[in-house]
């Protein structure tokens, strides 16, 4: 008896035996849940991989064409000064972007289940305004900064910034201008870097997609004064389109911030002589600059008051966003769900920014970007 209860204890420690085979069940079962949640990662680098690879070849176009296109177009009309607005709009979304999409229209969108919340009071919309404004403005602190050496370092190789305040400010160019930056730009790079991107990451989790669609979009800009503002207003707008699953919500958001930080300048500048700035800024006489410039403050004194109050107030919404910010955290870190599995520690920076397709398209980012200053 004493022997039975020895082999009893050693073959199911005094578990009855239906205990056992119950056991056993539930540990195969568990083992087969494991296996069927596991990460995708293949399929996340492939999708990153490809998206990248799309937007590569939007640049790659853009940049070819910007090369060769003045050997097809007559020069009366390249002087235009609405042409290049028109030109751009043709070649980036007509012909760019369509090319792009090419190498990721086989990729599945986001499966219709995961939550959102669909809609945005007008309450909510106000405060994200403020709170991009704010990120709008640090970037562009950290953008001048940058730009600013980088100039400078062409400026010592004898090379001279590429644009004017005349050409910035193109008083020709202004209806077309203000159409294109803040109704055409938000419409379609919304749908690029928020719909389409984000609907093919999202089944990833919301970090892995606010952070491509953001750093992506910061890139395609191609110039170091908007990279560092428009990556963090990216990750906003991707942040808002993770919750809202309504592209018009960001499409709004961006055309209004483009209204505030690009048309309300543009409008302000278009009541000075740009030209007579120009000239200015290329008089070395110190004293005979003081005086030009002193002049030309007194005879442009109305948009000179309106430009200073118009970054005052950018510093004050600033200010008032960063508060905004900070009281939201913990609202933005609840609302970026995860994939369910989650992707693994440590692996996001590389199965998003590690592939062929990423460092192409950052290569051919570099070439604008060098082009820009």
């Amino acid at each position: 008896m004493d022997e039975n209860k020895d082999i009893k204890d050693i073959t199911s420690n005094g578990m009855p035996e239906e205990n056992i085979i119950g056991y056993a069940e539930n540990e195969f079962i568990a083992d087969e849940i494991t296996e069927e949640k596991q990460f995708d990662l293949k399929s996340a680098r492939r999708t990153f991989g490809l998206l990248s690879l799309g937007l590569f070849a939007t640049v790659f176009v853009i940049l070819a064409t910007s090369f060769s296109i003045g050997a097809f177009i007559p020069s009366e009309l390249l002087g235009k000064a609405w042409f290049p607005y028109l030109l751009n709009f043709v070649v980036m979304y007509a012909i760019a972007f369509p090319i792009g999409y090419l190498f990721i229209r086989g990729l599945p969108k986001d499966e219709p289940e995961i939550p959102t919340e669909s809609k945005m009071n007008k309450k909510t919309f106000i405060r994200m305004f403020i709170s991009a404004l704010c990120l709008m403005y640090v970037g562009n602190i950290v953008g001048t900064a940058v730009t600013g050496f980088f100039t400078f370092f062409k400026y010592f190789l004898r090379e001279m910034p590429s644009q004017s305040f005349s050409e910035m400010f193109n008083k020709d160019a202004f209806f077309v201008q203000i159409i294109f930056v803040a109704v055409v730009a938000p419409i379609v790079e919304e749908l690029i870097f928020r719909k389409v991107i984000i609907d093919r990451t999202k089944r990833f989790g919301y970090m892995p997609a606010i952070l491509f669609s953001g750093v992506t979009f910061g890139l395609f800009h191609g110039n170091f004064s908007q990279m560092f503002y428009a990556t963090l207003l990216g990750f906003l707008l991707a942040y808002i389109y993770c919750r809202t699953g309504k592209v018009i919500h960001t499409i709004l958001m961006h055309s209004v911030i483009n209204i505030y930080g690009g048309v309300v300048p543009t409008v302000i500048f278009a009541l000075m002589d740009t030209e007579r700035l120009d000239a200015i800024q290329m008089i070395e006489d110190s004293d005979k600059y003081i005086e030009a410039i002193t002049d030309f403050a007194a005879d442009n004194i109305l948009p000179i008051i309106l430009y200073s109050l118009h970054m005052i107030a950018f510093l004050t919404v600033a200010v008032i966003g960063l508060i905004f910010l900070i009281k939201d955290r913990k609202r933005y870190k609840a609302g970026t769900l995860k994939a369910d599995p989650p992707m693994p520690k440590g692996k996001t920076f590389k199965t998003l920014f590690v592939s062929a397709g990423f460092i192409l398209f950052v290569c051919a980012v570099l070439v604008e970007v060098y082009l820009s200053l």
